[in-house]
């Protein structure tokens, strides 16, 4: 609740001002819009008499992303949705997740000249279910932990800055003045992640000031193969250059045709405040991609 209560203002104050047209404007606005709804599936199958060893499965992964531009004068504003979650089904260890992410991002912008932009912007992070850690007992019997859940942890980050933008494909944020508030609504989650992602115990948000660079990049690597990456730098202003928390994603997309495609996706973390050493995790899978 205190998140919205800090973005609702925020979000009401710019919206009439720059989305609304001036009726007295000679050049209309300008919308775009693009959406990608996508479901892979894979699954492995075999008999009881199989000798080369393996184990029944059943995964599925679904995505819902979508990306509006508005462009009027030299006023901007960008919104990206991006909605993942996935979950495998193993024999012997059960359901277990795969891809779980939520993240927002809006910005509203200022062109100062044809690539250089003075923008502020918001961005959200979290998750939909809880996230388990799992571990052997002396006795050999695998137990689940948990670790993380909805807004446990959740990250809001608002930062004012320049933006170097060549197009929508292909852009760089310095945000010069960037708070940025871990949300942990758990406060119990300290007792089995006892780093709390930096909250201290006892409290629900921490604030940080800091420096925050952005980045993506998309593009078509040869024909019906279509590759972007994603960048987000924080680096607060009150520690070391080695404390600086990235974010990075990479994401590949075989069209097989106008409906199949095969996806790929990496994902690289690094945030002293979850762990100490780098995180990383890689997924494909083939499936439907629709594009509206």
């Amino acid at each position: 609740m205190k998140s919205i209560r800090i973005l609702l203002p925020w979000f009401c104050w710019f919206c009439p001002s720059f989305l609304i047209a001036n009726p007295s404007d000679s050049i209309p606005p300008t919308w775009a819009q693009q959406t990608r709804i996508g479901l892979n599936v894979n699954q492995a199958s075999f008999s009881e008499n199989w000798k080369g060893g393996g184990t029944n499965s059943l995964a599925f992964a679904a995505l819902f992303n979508n990306k509006t531009n508005y462009k009027q004068h030299n006023l901007t504003f960008d919104a990206e949705t991006d909605l993942q979650f996935g979950q495998q089904n193993t024999r012997g260890q059960g359901i277990r997740k795969t891809l779980d992410r939520i993240f927002i991002d809006i910005k509203l912008g200022y062109k100062l000249s044809p690539f250089w932009n003075a923008y502020v912007g918001s961005n959200f992070q979290t998750q939909f279910t809880d996230g388990f850690r799992y571990e052997k007992t002396a006795s050999g019997i695998e137990r689940e932990i948990l670790i993380s859940r909805f807004f446990s942890p959740a990250y809001l980050t608002s930062s004012i800055g320049f933006e170097w933008k060549k197009s929508d494909k292909a852009w760089i944020r310095f945000g010069t003045g960037a708070l940025r508030q871990t949300i942990v609504t758990d406060t119990t989650l300290y007792k089995t992640e006892p780093k709390n992602y930096g909250v201290p115990v006892g409290s629900t948000i921490l604030n940080e000031f800091a420096f925050q660079l952005m980045g993506y990049h998309s593009r078509k690597v040869m024909e019906n193969v279509e590759g972007s990456i994603r960048y987000i730098g924080f680096w607060p202003y009150d520690r070391a250059i080695s404390e600086v928390t990235h974010r990075a994603e990479l994401a590949i997309t075989m069209k097989i045709n106008k409906y199949l495609n095969v996806s790929m996706l990496g994902l690289l973390i690094f945030d002293p405040n979850q762990d100490k050493e780098v995180q990383l995790s890689q997924t494909t899978g083939i499936g439907l991609l629709i594009r509206l």
